[in-house]
């Protein structure tokens, strides 16, 4: 004779949960940056004019004086993405609940998430113009805010602002992304969580919508982290601040799912994939502010 415990039951679960994650783009969401799409060839153009000043008339029947205007070009270069799960047929018999759309959730959080990466990546980075886009150009330091040995505050905040001001950028479509940790510095300061301030939002529900005229986007850096496609870097963390025009995205190919039979291996299993080729280029430095905090 056996146990008592020989025939306990064991209830396996028929749900399967996805773990903490961004969910997919929040600055596709927020339609935050100039779309380019249905792309083709190795690289592509956005391109720009520059703005210009009208001329003095200083007598009757002046002469005409025809300028050229002045033209200018962002280079964009494709980078593609892939993530492929294989599920085995036996594996499927074996489980009580199928994965197979919760894993192609998964997928899809992971290029929108890809995307952000991408698209701050080029805000802090290197950009490249001329008519071949063979001309690099850094983030000049005038367009940066300098950590100072401070966290993310106000003072910092209102340092973007002026520097777009002053910059004659557009008041309106402007965003700033951050990640929890300025967040939490932001929600710390009075001027951020009194209603005598801003909206009793910030206070109540700890989250902060929009301050000083950004669109707050919070997000956090991807799973594969470092300092070269992240907000943050070793001993220093960046929130950046743009204007919608001041961000270009080419999309030679949309993020999109493929669910496929693998008829070259034993059992015909399936193949979840999924795959994009975009590219991000920052168009214009006085629309972007660099911001460091500690």
């Amino acid at each position: 004779m056996g146990a008592p415990d020989t025939i306990f039951a064991k209830s396996y679960g028929d749900v399967i949960s996805l773990l903490a994650q961004q969910e997919g783009s929040q600055i596709l969401k927020h339609n935050a940056l100039t779309i380019k799409r249905n792309v083709v060839g190795e690289e592509t153009y956005m391109d720009q004019i520059a703005s210009d000043d009208m001329e003095d008339v200083t007598g009757r029947l002046q002469t005409v004086t025809l300028n050229n205007p002045n033209y200018s070009r962002r280079r964009i270069a494709k980078y593609g993405f892939t993530k492929a799960y294989g599920l085995d047929t036996h594996d499927l018999l074996a489980s009580v609940p199928d994965p197979t759309s919760p894993l192609v959730q998964n997928l899809m959080y992971a290029a929108g998430r890809k995307y952000d990466d991408r698209i701050l990546t080029a805000a802090r980075g290197t950009s490249y113009t001329g008519q071949e886009g063979g001309t690099s150009v850094a983030l000049p330091a005038a367009q940066k805010v300098a950590a100072g040995g401070t966290g993310l505050t106000v003072a910092k905040l209102r340092s973007a602002k002026l520097i777009m001001d002053q910059g004659k950028v557009p008041f309106q479509d402007r965003f700033l992304a951050l990640d929890a940790l300025g967040m939490e510095d932001l929600l710390a300061t009075t001027e951020v969580t009194s209603s005598d301030y801003n909206t009793v939002k910030a206070l109540v529900q700890a989250q902060l919508d929009t301050f000083l005229g950004f669109k707050i986007i919070q997000l956090e850096a991807p799973v594969s982290s470092n300092a070269t496609n992240t907000l943050g870097s070793s001993g220093a963390s960046y929130a950046v601040a743009w204007h919608k025009t001041g961000l270009g995205l080419a999309v030679w190919a949309d993020m999109g799912a493929s669910i496929d039979k693998r008829i070259d291996l034993v059992g015909q299993p399936k193949q979840l994939s999924y795959n994009m080729s975009i590219g991000a280029s920052r168009l214009e430095e006085a629309k972007i502010v660099e911001i460091a905090f500690v």
